[in-house]
């Protein structure tokens, strides 16, 4: 008889815990992508001025943080520059693209800027709309 009500009790917690263990799953950080090349000057500048605010701020608590960072503007989108895991981001970036900021979950684009004003029209909005 013991046997059983562990295991109706177990059966009860599991199928009780799963709906939220599935809204956590959902729920994981957004992550930040910064699109950089090391011969970006406005790339340096951005860095200098807005990124240290930004590491402080609460909007950098809501999301990731992951930079790609390739040699030059020039190959800016080509493919051996990038994470594989970013392919499909990539394919999105158009050629003369940098400063770019792309909001993503998982294999999804949230929003997207280009430049100081993609920053402050697209990408800080749209982290401040995130919960957490």
């Amino acid at each position: 008889m013991k046997a059983v009500t562990r295991r109706a009790l177990f059966v009860a917690l599991a199928l009780f815990c799963a709906p939220a263990l599935a809204h956590a799953a959902d729920a994981a950080k957004p992550t930040l992508i910064y699109l950089s090349a090391g011969d970006c000057t406005t790339c340096r500048a951005w860095e200098r001025a807005n990124q240290p605010a930004f590491e402080k701020s609460a909007e950098r608590k809501k999301v990731e943080w992951r930079e790609v960072r390739v040699k030059t503007l020039v190959h800016i989108n080509q493919k051996a520059e990038w994470p594989s895991d970013l392919e499909w981001l990539r394919k999105q970036v158009p050629e003369s693209a940098t400063r770019r900021f792309y909001l993503i979950r998982g294999d999804t684009l949230i929003a997207k800027g280009d430049g100081i004003s993609g920053w402050n029209s697209s990408i800080l909005p749209a982290i401040k709309k995130l919960r957490g």
